[in-house]
């Protein structure tokens, strides 16, 4: 995704790239580039259960990507939240997210 957004940037987006990527690394130890939702999903058993949440107006994320992830791993539910832009799936409808999280932990 850093790559889809940066991408807009023309011909600075590898320095802008390499800039986020550095501080990732140097602030808080996370390797972008070794980030991948997909193989995280292929290492999970097929019997636990994902829920994907996803933002419906995510304009850093966009929800295609949900449905692409959702479909790469069988038995993934994608929950979209449609009037909600990146990171507001839980404050968005927080009943909601709760009987989401409820229906993962058996309650």
């Amino acid at each position: 995704m850093l790559d889809a957004q940066v991408a807009r940037l023309g011909p600075v987006a590898p320095i802008v790239t390499a800039a986020i990527t550095f501080a990732a690394r140097s602030q808080v130890g996370v390797d972008v580039a070794a980030i991948s939702p997909r193989a995280s999903l292929s290492e999970l058993a097929l019997e636990v259960p994902v829920v994907l949440l996803h933002a419906g107006q995510d304009q850093i994320v966009p929800v295609g990507e949900g449905h692409r992830l959702a479909a790469a791993r069988p038995g993934v539910r994608l929950e979209v939240f449609p009037h909600t832009t990146h990171g507001g799936c839980v404050t968005s409808d927080r009943a909601r997210f709760r009987r989401l999280l409820g229906s993962l932990v058996g309650r």
